[in-house]
């Protein structure tokens, strides 16, 4: 059984939008340590801005970070990387929930191999194609619209929520 703001919030999901959102993040080709990943984070950023979260976007420090005795090193060289978190203001006493998702994807591989541009998604009935789709593209834009529902149903927190979007 649902409680009342669950349902509340189930009903209030943009089913048109969370399509769109996811639309528009395969149409950025984030690969891990291309400039996309970084312009990725600052648009998410506005899309949390936008939600009424507060933002906190700050680029990482990757000497400091390549320096530290415990870098695990890194999947890909990057020149740049920024950090992204959004938190809810709203909330009581409560603990706060975090949900966390990447933003890179994978090389697309052999281009031939695609039908198509693998960053220009493609929809076939009910199935989305593109890099990322599923890894982690549809993450993302799920993350966003359980955002955007509980606003648009008006609930309010037990404790606070903060959403992490990390790159590769």
């Amino acid at each position: 059984m649902l409680s009342d703001e669950e349902a509340a919030a189930l009903a209030a999901i943009d089913e048109a939008e969370l399509a769109r959102t996811l639309l528009e993040l395969i149409a950025v080709p984030s690969v891990t340590g291309s400039p996309a990943e970084s312009e990725l984070q600052h648009q998410l950023a506005g899309r949390l801005e936008r939600l009424g979260l507060d933002v906190d976007l700050w680029p990482l420090d990757l000497p400091a970070l390549r320096a530290h005795p415990d870098f695990p090193g890194a999947e890909a060289p990057c020149d740049e990387a920024w950090g992204l978190v959004g938190t809810t203001e709203d909330g009581g006493d409560g603990p706060t929930l975090i949900l966390q998702r990447h933003v890179d994807v994978v090389p697309p591989g052999d281009l031939a191999a695609w039908d198509g541009d693998p960053f220009v998604p493609r929809v076939s009935g009910d199935l989305v194609h593109g890099r990322g789709a599923c890894d982690m593209k549809a993450g993302l834009a799920a993350h966003l619209a359980a955002l955007a529902a509980i606003r648009a149903a008006g609930i309010r927190l037990r404790g606070r929520l903060a959403v992490h979007f990390v790159v590769g």
